[in-house]
């Protein structure tokens, strides 16, 4: 069909709109694919990826604080040990910079009442050892941490209890000179909230208040971005189902808010950010609640592991974002959702298909032609 023909442009319009509305109302969401268990069951554990594996530390086995490293291959789908960490600890703040895995605060002994810490602890993945560095300036547990440019920052939390009071404070610790700097306060004090990296900025997600004495607790939708240019903050849309103790991951700069806690109890809500639009959609639920989650992006899919909603337990559960081919038909380049972007992204073309629920790679092809005349 010619589409320059007059009298027939306006009816392939309207068919290509119609390809466009019925594969974005299919592929809008993304989807959850449930995989190899771990061996040990975990709750409240530390979590990290480093090429391309999934490692997740100590945490509560429902018994005791646990040193357990667990190791998770996505390429084998499998599960293996690592060295264990030198100290067990519960709800600590963990991130990774190069090989190295750092895992920050929590509290000893699955007791937050006397037992918050400030250890910092590093897992050289190159030589499967750990080593103890400078100790965090605040014990606290229940925060969230990110990683900028070889920076490792933990922000908010929980501090010694009693009393428990939520934290502003944002401390970042420099591996080079294995040191720490307290920066700009972040302007909502809260615990239990989670944090994510988008282009170079540390967005603050959600918490709550309240506990420590207080009755009630009020759960925290409020969102807050640090930029460590300026050490300054600013306050972003808020996100649309308020909670602590969720989990943050992101991917291909969106922002995913997964799981947590709320009045009701866990919940197994995701919603999505974008932080170039300042806005909120809803994604597909996580099968599985958890409390207090660390979701990790390893091959363009957030793995989330143990740290169940009443406790222990061993699931893992991979979410893959939706492609969305947004662009109007006849753009080269779809916002670079090519058949080789995608390829690139998953792992080849056929594991690319499988993924985004295409029964076959002939049908993503022709999805991505229609969209993107690639």
């Amino acid at each position: 069909m010619n589409l320059r023909i007059p009298g027939l442009l306006a009816v392939a319009a309207v068919a290509i709109a119609g390809l466009i509305g019925s594969a974005q109302a299919l592929h809008a969401q993304g989807t959850w694919s449930t995989e190899a268990p771990m061996p040990i069951a975990k709750a409240v554990a530390a979590s990290g990826a480093i090429n391309g594996q999934l490692y997740v530390v100590g945490g509560f086995d429902g018994v005791a604080s646990s040193t357990v490293n667990e190791v998770y291959d996505q390429a084998t789908n499998t599960w293996g040990t690592a060295a264990p960490i030198l100290t067990s600890r519960d709800v600590a703040g963990a991130g990774t910079i190069g090989g190295v895995l750092y895992v920050a605060g929590g509290f000893l002994f699955n007791d937050p009442r006397i037992y918050t810490t400030n250890i910092l602890e590093a897992y050289d993945s190159a030589t499967n050892s750990w080593a103890t560095k400078a100790a965090m300036p605040t014990p606290r547990f229940a925060f969230g941490t990110g990683v900028i440019d070889g920076i490792f920052y933990a922000v908010g939390g929980t501090g010694p209890c009693p009393p428990c009071i939520p934290l502003t404070t944002l401390e970042a610790y420099n591996p080079v000179t294995n040191s720490w700097a307290t920066l700009a306060p972040m302007p909502t004090a809260r615990r239990g909230l989670a944090a994510g990296v988008v282009n170079g900025v540390l967005y603050a997600v959600g918490g709550n208040i309240g506990g420590g004495g207080i009755s009630s607790i009020t759960y925290l939708d409020t969102v807050e971005a640090y930029n460590p240019v300026t050490n300054t903050w600013a306050t972003k849309a808020p996100m649309p189902t308020a909670r602590a103790d969720l989990g943050v991951g992101v991917i291909n700069n969106i922002l995913y808010a997964v799981s947590g806690d709320n009045a009701t109890g866990s919940i197994n809500t995701v919603e999505a950010y974008d932080p170039t639009t300042d806005s909120w959609t809803t994604d597909t639920p996580i099968p599985t609640a958890r409390s207090g989650p660390q979701p990790q992006t390893i091959a363009g899919a957030l793995y989330v592991a143990g740290n169940g909603a009443a406790g222990a337990i061993t699931t893992l559960e991979v979410f893959t974002p939706a492609v969305t081919f947004a662009g109007t038909p006849g753009f080269s380049n779809c916002h670079g959702k090519s058949v080789s972007a995608l390829a690139q992204q998953y792992g080849g073309i056929n594991a690319a298909a499988k993924a985004l629920g295409y029964p076959s790679v002939q049908a993503l092809q022709t999805a991505i032609g229609t969209f993107c005349r690639v």
